[in-house]
């Protein structure tokens, strides 16, 4: 009979702590953390400074770019000149060799009238002889210019190319000193030595930040949905039934750590090179 009595009297315990039992719950949460950093990168300074590095690298670049074209173009207008002055070279020995060949003509007939001598007329023959050869190198260095500068602007060969320049003996002297005072401030490699060591000035900086331990404030805001199911608590948290609020400092500082000091050291070498 006790054996009996016993199933009975646990089942009602049995029921009693069913009906004060809760049902499993289901947890949401959304958070949004803000953080700041106190040390190393205060207000973006870190951030800042390695943003001005990479924009410095580009404008070097870009001066690099600007400085081979600009090479380019100074060649091109050097070539161009010269097939100028070569040109001008050419005409006048052509001009000179057709006098030459005239007078040849008129010896001619001065020795078939006997009123010359035979010397005289051999004098101008090899006049004649030598200005054609002038001709004919003169055509060739014309011919070598023309192909330099067709090289130097990357043009077919088979271009046409006249320089349609008249050129003078007398030029205007310009003002060295203005132009020597804008050529410091705007020749390339000095621009980009500039650039160069303010980069370096920033890395070290960043370098020295580095050293620094991390002191972060944090503040962070939270909701939570509490419900029976997952679907519904999920569907709880726009409520705001359940929020939280925290607001800390977080600092971490690495024991015995000597590769920042390193870093910091090889950044500052480029400033004493």
């Amino acid at each position: 009979m006790i054996s009996s009595a016993l199933p009975s009297e646990l089942s009602g315990l049995g029921s009693v702590f069913g009906s004060m039992s809760v049902p499993p719950l289901y947890h949401s949460r959304l958070v949004v953390e803000l953080r700041q950093s106190l040390l190393r990168n205060f207000l973006g300074k870190y951030d800042r400074n390695t943003e001005k590095i990479i924009d410095n690298i580009t404008e070097q670049k870009r001066i690099m770019t600007m400085q081979v074209l600009s090479g380019l173009i100074v060649e091109a207008l050097v070539y161009y000149w010269n097939i100028a002055i070569l040109e001008q070279d050419l005409a006048a020995l052509q001009d000179q060799l057709e006098s030459t060949r005239q007078v040849q003509v008129i010896t001619q007939r001065k020795v078939a009238l006997g009123l010359s001598e035979n010397i005289e007329l051999l004098q101008w023959n090899s006049l004649v002889m030598m200005y054609e050869s002038q001709v004919k190198m003169a055509s060739k260095a014309l011919h070598d210019g023309r192909r330099k500068l067709l090289e130097a602007v990357q043009m077919p060969l088979s271009t046409q190319i006249e320089a349609s320049t008249s050129l003078k003996k007398e030029i205007s002297v310009p003002d060295f000193e203005a132009a020597l005072a804008y050529a410091m401030k705007h020749r390339p490699d000095l621009r980009s030595a500039k650039l160069t060591v303010q980069n370096a000035e920033l890395a070290f900086a960043n370098a020295k930040r580095d050293l620094m331990p991390s002191l972060e404030f944090v503040l962070q805001a939270a909701t939570q949905g509490r419900e029976s199911s997952y679907l519904r608590s999920m569907q709880d948290l726009p409520t705001g039934r359940y929020p939280s609020l925290y607001a800390g400092i977080v600092m971490t500082a690495p024991l015995y750590e000597t590769g920042g000091r390193e870093r910091a050291h090889n950044r500052n070498c480029p400033l004493f090179r």
